[in-house]
């Protein structure tokens, strides 16, 4: 699985016919495909280490309309243009490429779809107030085991701010992880690293466009 991803996640594009399709981008949708072939042809024969900036190539940037995020897999030396699907409440989803997405409750990770040991879903109220608010928090991951049945996960979180920087660390009875928040001014995430699970590993992103 990790072979596949890097592979689909490193070339950036390959998210492009399922959004198109399902976003109805017309004539603009020639523009994105362009670019698709371009960043395809250049970053193919690319076997080292993979760009880790949150940044994307004007290509992308220029070619596809609309909320844009870039995130990064350290542990799988890979990276994608996130193109954003859909909201619900504080919820949204956005498309990674190769059948993978990602869903962010107020800018923290809430589910991921197509990765392997993928994050099913989280309990996060508590997260979002130490987020702003400092203190100790409760978080649930709930991940499938190997007979596809949900196996929940909960650590406690303590909270410390430096600047903008919101550091979580979280801790459970097996394992811990620590997650990496920047804050603006309004206290929305504008950049963050956060561990998806022990098998998927961690996510770096951040806003490239807002609309």
């Amino acid at each position: 699985m990790g072979t596949v991803l890097e592979m689909t996640v490193r070339a950036l594009p390959v998210l492009a016919l399922a959004v198109l399709s399902a976003c109805g981008l017309g004539d603009r949708g020639t523009y994105f495909k362009d670019a698709a072939t371009l960043i395809r042809s250049g970053l193919a024969r690319d076997t080292g280490p993979v760009d880790q900036s949150l940044t994307l190539p004007e290509a992308i940037t220029d070619a596809v309309p609309g909320p844009l995020m870039v995130g990064v897999f350290p542990e799988r030396n890979a990276k994608a243009a996130m193109v954003f699907l859909g909201g619900n409440g504080t919820v949204t989803s956005w498309a990674a490429g190769g059948g993978i997405t990602i869903a962010f409750d107020d800018g923290v990770l809430t589910a991921t779809r197509g990765l392997g040991g993928d994050l099913m879903s989280a309990d996060l109220d508590e997260v979002k107030a130490g987020l702003r608010g400092g203190g100790q928090a409760v978080r649930v991951h709930r991940y499938l085991d190997g007979e596809e049945h949900l196996q929940a996960r909960a650590f406690v979180c303590d909270y410390s701010r430096t600047g903008a920087t919101v550091i979580e660390d979280c801790t459970g009875p097996e394992l811990g992880f620590e997650n990496q928040y920047v804050l603006d001014s309004r206290g929305r995430i504008r950049e963050s690293l956060q561990w998806i699970g022990p098998q998927a590993g961690y996510l770096r992103s951040a806003p490239i466009r807002d609309r």
